[in-house]
């Protein structure tokens, strides 16, 4: 693969990523005054992830075919422009600095095939050729770098919002009306209020219940559970935790009353999805209409992959927080949706004391006539698991440079 002239000296711009079509093809964005080239290769690396973290790191993660590990190139820029570069593999690690002058494939390779000969002539070297056969620059660290000066620092959250609506628009996650986010905020404060009549109640629920399931990939592989079955059990079971309830992220605690009220509630409604796992994004996405001060939407596509785990910027900030509350960050039972609550209710708890005063100006800069005919206008400033969704997501796009 040859990388066009052009691109010469700007490879802080480059992104490898595994195509979401044919996972045995790989995609190398460059990207030149957010302007994007894609060019395609055919590889028999299964996985590639670039990502620049706190010490500064890029990290080529190759994999076989069969998802077996094939090993781990780290390179690292210092300011000086010189690189320190090392191969991890199976079959032993080899370690090489090289001066920004310096050919990267002059230096790597023979440190690379005198620790492992196997691999002269694989995809995988000849991947290396392509993307490191030039100097690199030093990646410019993007924004915060970490989640947490997002809700600290005014401009920053303002970036943050800015940047999800611009997500929001382009993935048709709707916030105003006719059936946004906020439309369905309202229906859930009807659904259990206590001065609505019981069919007016019931009525409302199913109108949010239905727009919900039909979401992408809410009822993927299988449909969910009637609307007026889980209404009903979560009038039985978790009635303290939804409408109006007094309890939200700003005074979630671990362990508490509060909590162990969601970790009973949790269960009761794993029948929402037949699955042999528990179902965490449509019961996070039908909490979260029920009570958006509480309950963070989760999902695997955008939030665990994008901002917490896998490829996230964030990952290490929700491993930090669960070894510090004790708890297994990738649980496969119920109480991981109490985990998530947590880690999000913990950037509210510490964010600047006008964080969610700088949320609900964004809301009414854009949102001003959806608020009003919602009557959400008196309740957005403590909608805290919006505000922590509408930043995580867009925090995590920033850091991502993307």
């Amino acid at each position: 693969m040859q990388i066009p002239e052009k691109f010469q000296g700007h490879w802080q711009g480059l992104v490898y990523q595994k195509n979401r079509v044919n996972p045995y093809q790989a995609d190398i964005v460059l990207r030149e005054d957010g302007i994007e080239t894609t060019y395609h290769m055919r590889t028999r690396i299964m996985q590639g992830v670039l990502f620049d973290d706190e010490i500064t790191e890029d990290h080529l993660l190759f994999r076989e075919i069969d998802g077996s590990w094939r090993g781990t190139l780290m390179v690292t820029v210092d300011n000086k422009g010189d690189l320190k570069c090392k191969w991890r593999s199976v079959s032993g690690n080899c370690e090489a600095t090289l001066q920004r002058s310096d050919s990267i494939r002059a230096t790597i390779e023979p440190a690379m095939v005198a620790r492992n000969p196997t691999i002269a002539h694989e995809p995988e070297r000849m991947m290396l050729h392509a993307l490191l056969s030039k100097p690199l620059t030093r990646k410019r660290r993007s924004f915060a770098g970490s989640l947490k000066s997002y809700f600290s620092d005014r401009d920053l959250t303002v970036k943050a919002l800015d940047r999800y609506q611009r997500f929001a628009i382009d993935r048709d996650w709707r916030v105003g009306l006719p059936d946004g986010k906020l439309w369905l905020y309202r229906r859930g404060q009807m659904a259990f209020d206590a001065a609505t009549s019981s069919p007016v109640a019931e009525a409302a629920f199913r109108e949010a219940y239905e727009t919900v399931r039909s979401w992408p990939g809410v009822q993927r592989p299988n449909p969910l559970a009637p609307a007026n079955e889980v209404f009903n059990a979560i009038r039985t079971h978790g009635r303290d935790l939804v409408g109006h309830s007094n309890i939200n992220l700003a005074n979630l605690r671990h362990p508490s009353s509060a909590s162990h009220e969601v970790i009973r509630l949790l269960p009761e409604l794993r029948f929402i999805k037949a699955a042999s796992y528990y179902p965490w994004m449509p019961v996070t996405k039908m909490l979260h209409f029920c009570n958006p001060s509480l309950f963070p939407i989760w999902d695997r596509a955008v939030v665990w992959k994008e901002v917490m785990w896998e490829g996230g910027p964030f990952r290490q900030e929700f491993d930090s927080f669960s070894r510090a509350l004790g708890i297994n960050p990738t649980t496969n039972e119920p109480e991981f949706v109490l985990y998530y609550t947590l880690w999000a209710a913990s950037y509210i708890q510490g964010a600047d004391s006008d964080f969610m005063t700088w949320f609900a100006e964004w809301m009414d800069r854009h949102y001003r006539a959806d608020l009003l005919a919602t009557q959400m206008d008196q309740h957005v400033n403590k909608l805290y698991s919006t505000a922590f969704e509408f930043v995580a997501i867009g925090a995590a796009y920033l850091e991502a440079g993307t």
